[in-house]
């Protein structure tokens, strides 16, 4: 994993606008990765409910559409989700190794110290890349399903005993249909 970028000053970070239809597809994409990481019997997989959760609220709750801004504080992010400040610190760590996210620590100089303000998010989608080639809404093609097929009736026996003969016919009688003779 690559060291977080650090950044100084309040504008120091460069926000791209976001369109809708690129949030779903961040959104998506990262669905697409928690499913395929998913191991048969286990709760989940690479990014998590929790992840994912994150990732949403981010998205839809914090990111302006029209200037790309998203940089709420860890606080903000609890309130909104419900976790505590821990489970986003992994949550937004998954996200950022998964490179959904990328996450640049900001620091403010106050007199001769630097005071780390709130972290900035950048969008994978929101990069100098198209974001049709950088998250495809499927990564691959859909498997063809085999379709079965039912196997036939098997036909009665030609000779079939009188006591089992009579069984089937009162069966076929309350059911309302007519044995063949």
């Amino acid at each position: 994993m690559r060291p977080r970028r650090t950044a100084y000053g309040r504008g120091a970070c460069r926000f791209t606008p976001i369109s809708r239809d690129q949030r779903v597809r961040i959104l998506r994409r990262a669905e697409a990765i928690e499913r395929a990481t998913k191991a048969r019997g286990k709760q989940s997989g690479a990014l998590g409910q929790s992840g994912l959760r994150v990732l949403r609220c981010l998205l839809f709750d914090f990111a302006n559409v029209a200037t790309g801004r998203c940089d709420p504080g860890y606080r903000a992010i609890c309130r909104a989700t419900g976790f505590c400040r821990e489970t986003v610190a992994g949550a937004l760590a998954r996200l950022e190794a998964m490179g959904l996210v990328e996450i640049v620590r900001r620091m403010v100089r106050a007199g001769r110290r630097a005071v780390q303000a709130t972290n900035a998010y950048l969008f994978a989608a929101a990069a100098d890349a198209p974001a049709q080639a950088v998250l495809p809404l499927r990564s691959e093609p859909p498997e063809q399903k085999i379709q079965k097929r039912a196997t036939d009736v098997p036909t009665l026996p030609a000779a079939i005993p009188d006591h089992l003969w009579g069984a089937l016919q009162r069966l076929a009688d309350s059911l309302g249909h007519t044995m063949p003779g």
